[in-house]
C-alpha cells in the first residue's frame, strides 16, 4: 500500500509534484530561478572581484534550500547538482571555495546541460555544437549502411524528420552568437546530409546541386 506520494507513472502525479515542488523557489532571497517539473536551477550576479561573496551568499541559498528539503521530505541528489561560472572568458576555479549542499561539495562544471542546449562557462557553443555533430554523424553512420536499398525521396525524408531537427533545436539561441569554426563544423556536417541524400562521395563538391 502506499502511504504517502502518488503511484508512479499515474496521471495526476506530475501535476500534483509540480503543485507539491511550486514554493520551493521561496527559500531564495538574492538570487533568480528557473523551475521546470523537478529541474530547479538559481542564479546569483556579481562582479569578478566579489566571486568569493556571491559564493558564500549562493551557499546560503542552497542551506535554505536544504531546510525546504527536509521540511518537505524530500532528498535532494548533491551528486546530480552541478555548479557553474560564468564568464566571457574562462576563470580558473580551483583556488575558488567549495559549493556545498548536504555537506557535499558540489564541482564547477565547464558546461551544463540546460534543456537540451549545452551552455559552457565562456558563453560560447562549441561544446553544444560538438554534441550536435557527433550526434548527426553517428546516426548519419548507420543510415548510410541501408542506403543502397532506399530510394533519393527516402533518403531525404529520413534527413528532414531525424537529422535536421538536431541543428534545428535551439537554433534561436545560439545561431546568431557561434563562433567561425562552430559554424564551419556544422555547415561540415549539414554537407555530409547533403551528401548522403543524392549518394555522393566523401568531399565531393555540392556547387551543382
Amino acid at each position: 500500500p502506499i502511504h504517502a506520494g502518488v503511484a508512479q507513472g499515474s496521471v495526476l502525479g506530475p501535476l500534483l509534484f509540480s503543485v507539491f515542488i511550486n514554493d520551493i523557489p521561496t527559500s531564495l532571497l538574492h538570487s533568480r530561478f528557473h523551475l521546470y517539473a523537478d529541474d530547479f536551477q538559481f542564479y546569483h550576479q556579481c562582479d569578478p572581484d566579489k566571486l568569493i561573496d556571491g559564493i558564500d551568499l549562493v551557499n546560503g541559498e542552497l542551506d535554505r534550500v536544504s531546510h525546504w528539503a527536509t521540511v518537505n521530505n524530500i532528498k535532494i541528489n548533491p551528486l546530480k547538482s552541478q555548479a557553474m561560472v560564468v564568464w566571457k572568458r574562462p576563470l580558473t576555479t580551483t583556488h575558488l571555495p567549495f559549493i556545498s549542499l548536504n555537506d557535499c561539495s558540489i564541482p564547477f562544471s565547464s558546461h551544463v546541460k540546460n534543456l537540451g542546449i549545452y551552455i559552457s562557462n565562456d558563453l560560447s557553443w562549441s561544446k553544444h555544437v560538438d554534441v550536435v555533430c557527433r550526434r548527426v554523424l553517428g546516426m548519419l553512420h548507420g543510415l548510410r549502411k541501408l542506403s543502397y536499398c532506399s530510394t533519393q525521396s527516402l533518403r531525404m525524408n529520413l534527413v528532414k524528420s531525424l537529422l535536421v531537427p538536431h541543428f534545428a533545436f535551439g537554433d534561436i539561441i545560439f545561431s546568431t552568437s557561434i563562433d567561425a569554426e562552430s559554424t564551419r563544423r556544422m555547415q561540415v556536417t549539414f554537407n555530409s546530409c547533403t551528401r548522403y541524400v543524392f549518394k555522393l562521395v566523401i568531399f565531393s563538391p555540392l556547387d551543382s546541386l
